[in-house]
């Protein structure tokens, strides 16, 4: 008799949690896996412990910069070959530039500090500014520079003679124009034509009686071109290379965060790759 009253009681305490959750089934459906926080693709970088979330859907408030300059390639730096890390300005930066030397750039684990480069390259030049303008490139390459940082121009093959950079420059510099060259010995002219661009030529190439064409073999160098041509409007390029030594190879091959804060401490943009 015992037992068939416990058996009927099980039976109706059954009973009674099958109609409650029958009565209430939207509500206890409710609760599951979309009660939580979703993690979004972009929060997420390989080896990298996400924190815990608090149950809010907005992102943390971060105090930012109001110049729109962002990271827009990286090939970080590995055991066989150079790095590069490439900043872009974008068109809506002042015309008159902005200086971003002593911003700093890091990763997960290192930071460092952009270091200035010269407008246009004088030897021996002021490095202590880097300014950039709309639409430029910051070309930050691992490694250092025989010659310093700076500017592209349409000049700076010639530095190629003074130092190995890496990567090569660009041997593209301007030819010698007729009305410069006219009056010079056909010996001297067709000496010219047999250089290569950007090549500084050796005086001792051509007969030593003829003084013009020596006079002007000493002005087929660096600082003429850069006399001779930087008034042109396409004189500078939009380029701007700058060497970082060995700060490119904390970047992790398989995935990290690049943030860049002004000097002010700012956020100014961060890319995840």
């Amino acid at each position: 008799m015992g037992n068939q009253v416990i058996g009927l009681m099980l039976l109706i305490a059954a009973i009674s949690v099958a109609l409650y959750i029958g009565t209430n089934y939207d509500q206890i459906s409710g609760i599951g896996i979309s009660s939580f926080p979703s993690l979004r693709a972009i929060d997420y970088v390989p080896s990298v412990s996400l924190p815990e979330y608090d149950g809010r859907t907005d992102d943390p408030v971060i105090e930012s910069s109001p110049v729109p300059i962002a990271v827009s390639n990286i090939r970080p730096q590995t055991s066989d070959g150079y790095g590069e890390l490439v900043l872009s300005a974008d068109w809506n930066i002042p015309a008159s530039g902005v200086d971003i030397a002593g911003w700093r750039i890091g990763s997960l684990e290192n930071e460092f500090a952009i270091t200035g480069a010269q407008e246009i390259y004088t030897f021996g030049g002021s490095v202590k500014r880097l300014v950039i303008r709309p639409g430029d490139e910051v070309r930050m390459f691992s490694g250092y520079s025989p010659r310093g940082n700076f500017r592209i121009n349409k000049c700076i093959g010639y530095l190629s003679e003074l130092g190995n950079f890496n990567p090569p420059l660009e041997r593209r510099c301007p030819n010698p124009s007729y009305e410069d060259t006219n009056y010079l010995s056909n010996a001297c002219r067709g000496y010219l034509s047999s250089l290569s661009s950007c090549e500084t030529p050796r005086a001792s190439s051509v007969s030593f009686n003829d003084r013009s064409c020596q006079e002007y073999l000493n002005t087929v160098n660096y600082e003429s071109c850069v006399s001779r041509h930087q008034s042109d409007s396409d004189f500078l390029s939009r380029e701007i290379w700058v060497w970082v030594g060995d700060n490119l190879k904390y970047f992790d091959q398989r995935g990290d965060i690049v943030r860049i804060y002004d000097n002010a401490g700012r956020l100014v943009s961060q890319y995840r790759y």
